[in-house]
């Protein structure tokens, strides 16, 4: 790798016109002075964008000072030129090297070139956008599926973004590896108590309160503090977790009994919601997580293999819509497939309202479950439901998630009957 940093990946969230972009035109600019060996690939929101963001960098490592006083980048950078006859706006060379830069959006292509270093520079738009899970997934499957094989191993990845969304790029890359990300969250005020300004310059305390008034209190905190949208208004703020789980003297998991909550999808643009947990005094402890929208006939299959792989004593599943027949095919394939007769299927209709019963369960929910550490990367799309999910019903997409872990305290805080210890529970 050329350029030598122990940060692999790097996110910063800054204010609008705090220079995010023009600081990366300028970072690149320098790469190519201190190597021209660097190969960079940026990737603006469209291809306008994008192809300032080429023009600007280019336009700078060709610039000639009109007067001889001035100090111009040859002056820095003598030995770092463009290459002639490379007048491509979008992918150009430097003298002595083929592919240096490469500019593109969700739109355009990256075929034919990888580099070392890539930079995201503002891919999502606005609160609209940023609210549209469509779009998102669009964005985020062209991250996966096309840009991302694009980088060369052991090179480095930047995020230029406002902080718009739990569920945008920058959020679900963090909730897959926080631990990898260095993340410069810099909020416009650092303290309205204090009236602390992060730059008087650029937005000082009358200004800051002046867009406070007139813009909307989420999309504001998005734009200027860096508080994702979801965060205001959200069900569940204070999410536990555990690092390991119960254990005894003998270092044993320590559960009375392993349960297992399951919605079933009853509708087409529904997930399927399995979750799996240890109850030790009375508390939750996940295990494993099924959120998924696949076809039931291969749900079937995931949901009895998770409920074998971790020793389960009763599996509740709802027989709404058709999880009565889920509910049998799972005991058969248990049967037939794991020769299994310990799990007790409890099949039952969900007559209560869904909506009623989640409001009225979150402080249990936050009270009594904790998730694993690393639940965002184990389970991405489960851990930003959760993490994003709106008090206001109207505001969500899917609610099976929260009905399922709903549905599990169910059993712990309000069951008919206590639970009874289960003995040589020891597949953890």
């Amino acid at each position: 790798m050329v350029l030598h940093t122990r940060i692999s990946v790097l996110t910063y969230l800054l204010s609008p016109g705090f220079g995010k972009s023009f600081t990366a035109k300028l970072f690149s600019s320098w790469l190519f002075g201190v190597d021209i060996h660097n190969q960079i690939i940026t990737a603006s929101y469209n291809e306008d964008f994008a192809s300032d963001f080429s023009k600007d960098v280019r336009g700078r490592i060709g610039e000639e000072s009109l007067n001889p006083i001035d100090i111009g980048y040859a002056d820095i950078f003598p030995d770092t030129k463009m290459k002639k006859g490379d007048s491509a706006k979008m992918k150009w060379s430097l003298e002595g090297h083929y592919m240096n830069f490469l500019a593109t959006s969700p739109n355009g292509s990256v075929t034919g070139m990888r580099g070392n270093i890539h930079i995201l520079d503002d891919l999502i738009k606005n609160a609209y956008e940023a609210m549209n899970e469509r779009i998102l997934e669009e964005k985020w499957k062209w991250f996966t599926d096309t840009f991302r094989s694009r980088l060369l191993q052991g090179g480095i990845r930047i995020v230029i973004a406002t902080r718009w969304s739990v569920g945008d790029l920058t959020g679900k890359l963090i909730a897959m590896n926080p631990d990898d990300w260095y993340i410069l969250k810099m909020p416009a005020c650092l303290s309205e108590a204090n009236k602390e300004m992060l730059c008087e310059e650029l937005c000082n305390w009358d200004r800051y309160l002046e867009e406070k008034t007139f813009v909307s209190e989420p999309i504001f905190l998005a734009n200027y503090q860096q508080q994702p949208i979801e965060v205001f208004g959200r069900l569940y703020n204070n999410l536990k977790t555990y690092k390991d789980i119960p254990r005894d003297d003998m270092k044993r998991p320590a559960f009375e009994k392993i349960i297992a909550y399951i919605d079933t999808a009853d509708k087409g643009n529904d997930y399927l919601a399995g979750i799996v947990a240890g109850v030790y005094n009375k508390e939750l402890f996940v295990l494993d997580v099924i959120y998924t929208m696949d076809d039931m006939s291969v749900t079937e299959k995931e949901v009895a293999k998770m409920l074998f792989n971790n020793n389960v004593h009763v599996a509740h599943i709802e027989s709404n819509n058709g999880g009565v027949g889920f509910a049998r095919a799972v005991e058969r394939i248990l049967l037939e497939e794991y020769n299994c007769k310990h799990i007790t299927i409890k099949k039952f209709h969900q007559s209560k309202n869904k909506e009623s019963r989640i409001l009225s369960m979150s402080s249990y929910v936050e009270k009594l479950v904790y998730f694993p550490e690393n639940w965002g990367r184990k389970w991405t799309d489960f851990f930003i439901s959760m993490n994003s999910f709106q008090r206001d019903f109207k505001k969500n997409k899917n609610d099976d998630a929260q009905d399922a872990i709903t549905g599990l305290v169910e059993q712990i805080e309000f069951g008919k009957k206590p639970i009874k210890a289960v003995k040589s529970l020891y597949a953890y």
